[in-house]
């Protein structure tokens, strides 16, 4: 079948071939100004020119596809898909090292920070567990009521955690002569040690929280006298509070 078909291809190419001869044989004629008789000569020359042309060509075709044939079967030559893959792990780069220490540090900072907030929360409550079982003890040992002691606790616990004074309008602790003004102030300066408090804020609480103590005193004097060392007194002063709880 190949065999009757080739014959037949190249006669057609053939005759192709002498259409286009004849077609450059008259532009050549008509561009020289030579009359058509003059194509009669030229024709043959672009024939043979472009039948030569036709047989190199091909010619050259089949040597390099023969060649490429070559290589592809010999491995020289690689599909797209046959592409080697260099499965070999990448060496990381000094920059690479550096970010993942950097990504190590920051994870490590912020759960050490996380820890040192929750160790520093934990101080303060258990400073003021501490602070506030020392009032429950101080006024219970004096003779306050519960009530009256639940109360001062309450005072003590805002002061401490807002640096202000509480004022409640149901306040009521009750006055007793074996309680005097200069305990009351050694208390309050007491809780205002352990805090740093400044002595004017302390005043102001001891005046307002025993008010039925102060109500003919100034925020001055009460200041001034705020501390007292010597002697004996119901509440002296006591800077190892924490110390004892």
């Amino acid at each position: 079948m190949n065999q009757s078909i080739n014959p037949i291809l190249s006669g057609i190419a053939n005759w192709l071939l002498a259409m286009l001869a004849i077609c450059l044989s008259f532009e050549f004629c008509h561009l020289c100004s030579w009359g058509l008789g003059a194509s009669i000569v030229i024709t043959p020359v672009f024939a043979y020119t472009l039948y030569y042309a036709r047989h190199l060509t091909t010619a050259m075709g089949k040597l390099v596809a023969t060649h490429l044939a070559q290589q592809f079967l010999s491995g020289d030559i690689l599909c797209p898909n046959d592409t080697p893959v260099n499965n070999t792990p990448k060496s990381p780069t000094n920059n690479d090292i550096a970010m993942k220490r950097l990504d190590l540090f920051h994870s490590q900072f912020e759960k050490s920070q996380e820890e040192l907030a929750k160790e520093v929360i934990q101080q303060k409550e258990l400073k003021l567990q501490k602070i506030l079982q020392y009032t429950t003890d101080t006024f219970c040992r004096i003779g306050l009521t519960e009530h009256e002691t639940f109360q001062i606790r309450e005072c003590v616990e805002y002061l401490v955690k807002n640096e202000k004074v509480l004022s409640l309008p149901d306040l009521k602790i009750e006055r007793r002569p074996e309680i005097t003004q200069i305990s009351l102030k050694n208390f309050a300066w007491n809780i205002a040690y352990q805090y740093k408090l400044p002595g004017q804020l302390a005043a102001q609480f001891v005046m307002t929280t025993f008010h039925e103590w102060f109500a003919d005193s100034t925020l001055y004097t009460v200041v001034k006298n705020l501390k007292t060392t010597s002697g004996n007194h119901a509440i002296p002063i006591d800077t190892h509070i924490l110390k004892k709880y």
